[in-house]
């Protein structure tokens, strides 16, 4: 998917994004990718440069329901319950300086999945 696909995608939710203006959104990537050896996918830098980090909320509202952001994974996560096929979408890791900032979550998950992911 471009990230001109992930655009106009996003102008299906409301957006709160979440970068420190101090943090240089050409940089801080670079450093990402030098820290763990690999490239970022470019749709992706694309993103971060863009919003940083995100929090989403569903556009469909109502007085009494609140609706969240839901996904269909391509494979299903062993903690799903029968029957539910989606999964709750709150936001993405970005360019911050706190707990939302890509390169903690790396840094804190990192010895919980496999070198190549």
């Amino acid at each position: 998917m471009s990230f001109n696909n992930v655009k106009q995608k996003l102008k299906e939710f409301l957006i709160d994004a979440k970068t420190d203006p101090r943090i240089n959104k050409n940089e801080q990537p670079k450093e990402i990718e030098m820290n763990i050896g690999k490239q970022l996918p470019s749709d992706y830098k694309d993103f971060l440069k863009e919003y940083g980090g995100c929090y989403l909320e569903s556009k469909k509202t109502s007085d009494e329901i609140e609706y969240d952001v839901c996904y269909k994974p391509i494979e299903k996560d062993p903690w799903m319950g029968k029957g539910d096929d989606t999964q709750l979408l709150e936001g993405f890791y970005g360019l911050a300086n706190d707990h939302d900032s890509l390169q903690k979550a790396i840094d804190t998950y990192s010895d919980r999945f496999p070198r190549n992911i």
